[in-house]
């Protein structure tokens, strides 16, 4: 049988997503998930944000317990 990859902050879940600041696996339990305003134009032409020319747009990010605080919210 394959098995999953482990979380690499509880290990003890199945790690679903990888943190996108340090780019270790996470599972559902330890992963936060951040949801910041598009402020750039490049974000609406790679298709991170909602449609619309007035619109502000949300970039979401997933990311692990520690790196919560590092997060770059000005990208």
């Amino acid at each position: 049988m394959a098995e999953g990859k482990v979380c690499g902050k509880c290990n003890e879940n199945e790690a679903k997503e990888k943190c996108s600041e340090c780019g270790i696996d996470i599972c559902e339990i330890c992963s936060v998930e951040i949801a910041l305003d598009a402020t750039h134009p490049a974000a609406r032409i790679k298709g991170y944000s909602k449609p619309g020319a007035l619109t502000a747009g949300t970039v979401k990010k997933t990311v692990c317990k520690d790196c919560v605080s590092e997060v770059d919210v000005f990208e």
